[in-house]
This record gives C-alpha cells, sequence and structure tokens, in this order.
C-alpha cells in the first residue's frame, strides 16, 4: 500500500492534515503511535467543528512509499517512515506546515512478505527511535537525521525470530529503556 502521506489504511495523511488544520494540539503531545497516553485520545484540545464541515481540506500530502507506519508529531515536525524503492526504507521528517522534506534517512530493509515497515517513528527528546519489519532498531537525531546508533535484535545473540510478516511494533520508551518486541523465539 502506498503511503502517500494521504491515506495509510488509517488515513494518515488525511488526519494529520485535519489535525494541523482543525485542532490545536501542544507540539509535543504526539511523538509516539497512539498519542501521550498511548490511547489514541487526544485530551485538552479545541476542536473547530467548522473546519469538519463538508469536504475537509487537505493541508498537503507526501509520498513517502509503500507502508504501515502512523505519524509522530513534535516542534512542528512530522515523522513517519516509507519505503519507495522496495529495497531501502526511509524515516522521514516534515515541516508540519507544508509536507516540505527537512530530511530523510535510508537504511536496507528487505521486502519481505509485505513491503514497507510497520511501526512509528517515537520521539524522546534529541531522538527519534524506529524499528524495522527485520529487526533493525535504529536511533536518529531528531533534528539533523543523522544515526545515532543501531542494533538488529534478529542477528544479536537474544534467540528473536521474525514472524512471518515481519515485526510491527514501535519501540516504547520506559524510563532510559526501551521496550522493543523480538518477535517469537
Amino acid at each position: 500500500m502506498t503511503n502517500e502521506f494521504r491515506c495509510n489504511g488509517l488515513c494518515v495523511a488525511s488526519a494529520v492534515a485535519l489535525l494541523l488544520g482543525a485542532i490545536t494540539v501542544e507540539a509535543e503531545s504526539w511523538a509516539k503511535w497512539r498519542g501521550p497516553n498511548g490511547n489514541g485520545i487526544v485530551e485538552g484540545v479545541v476542536l473547530r467543528t467548522g473546519a469538519l464541515a463538508g469536504k475537509p481540506k487537505i493541508a498537503w500530502k507526501v509520498n513517502v512509499g509503500e507502508g504501515w507506519s502512523a505519524a509522530s508529531v513534535r516542534d512542528s515536525r512530522v515523522y513517519t517512515m516509507g519505503n519507495v524503492d522496495g529495497l531501502n526504507d526511509a524515516v522521514w521528517c516534515l515541516d508540519a506546515s507544508d509536507g516540505k522534506k527537512i530530511w530523510k534517512y535510508s537504511y536496507e530493509c528487505s521486502k519481505g512478505n509485505y513491503p514497507g515497515p510497520r511501526a512509528t517513528p517515537v520521539l524522546d527528546g534529541e531522538s527519534v527511535y524506529t524499528s524495522s519489519r527485520n529487526g533493525s532498531i535504529l536511533c536518529l537525531d531528531a533534528d539533523k537525521g543523522t544515526l545515532k546508533w543501531r542494533t538488529d535484535i534478529m542477528a544479536d545473540d537474544v534467540g528473536a525470530k521474525g514472524l512471518h510478516w515481519g515485526l510491527s511494533s514501535s519501540v516504547v520508551i520506559v524510563g532510559d529503556m526501551l521496550l522493543v518486541s523480538g518477535g517469537t523465539h
């Protein structure tokens, strides 16, 4: 499925465009999948109901490739993932006001049974954490998109084995730890 950042199964791009156009949200309030409390609920927002009347206006759209990644938003930036060429996944940082690319970090990730990433980037201070369907966990600089570190939980001696469709969960930050799903063992 093409993640044109207009609709990717959950209408992510339209949701982001609507989110940016119809409600006011704290910039740091949606830094992980399903929001600050992990429940998909936006609390303490001002909803301009008129913005939702009729056909919603799409503020912008960007083709970030195939995949099932949702978006994380912080400080006027939108972070998401996609696979444009079937060989390389990419983490994208876009300007929330117009969708223009701020940076893109690509890394090799085989196509597997279903193309594209399945996890949502997670933001923590100055870092962006991602998880690939092949078990690569990446930490990128949130401002520049440069690689801080990378580990592969399938190659490392942790006993993780990929599932038929690949790994599909986002990392979870708990204190100073990252929790990751390693499939079956």
